[in-house]
């Protein structure tokens, strides 16, 4: 069986490539395992099936877990900030030595990745303080 993992997949996204290639290396009596051609379809037809919905479950369960994580993140105090004094604040960090940021990315990020490193540096700037 082909078990290789293309980059950006897990384990459970290779599922029905792996199940395809092991059926495709295999010969047609192995396949048919003394079952006719239909009743040997219907077979492979409800393992594939009960493949997808195993992957389809563990990426729903990654999911969840990665929310209840971004949700749980206490690095980020409750305190709001607009993105435009984020903005002047990380150009402000692009010049302390302290930091490695450039300026230039900065115009390239969106708002959420903004507020994200701002509260990145915020930290970092809180742990060099103390």
């Amino acid at each position: 069986m082909n078990s290789s993992i293309k980059p950006g997949q897990t384990s459970f996204d290779n599922v029905a490539d792996a199940y395809l290639h092991e059926l495709m290396d295999m010969s047609d009596a192995e396949v048919l395992d003394g079952l006719k051609p239909g009743a040997a379809k219907a077979r492979g037809l409800a393992m594939l099936e009960v493949a997808k919905k195993a992957a389809g479950k563990m990426r729903l369960q990654a999911a969840r877990e990665a929310m209840k994580a971004n949700a749980a993140d206490s690095s980020r105090p409750s305190e709001a900030i607009s993105v435009a004094d984020a903005r002047k604040f990380l150009q402000v960090a692009a010049n302390d030595a302290r930091f490695t940021i450039a300026a230039r990315e900065l115009s390239e990020l969106t708002d959420q990745d903004l507020l994200n490193l701002y509260w990145q540096v915020k930290g970092l700037q809180d742990d060099v303080g103390k």
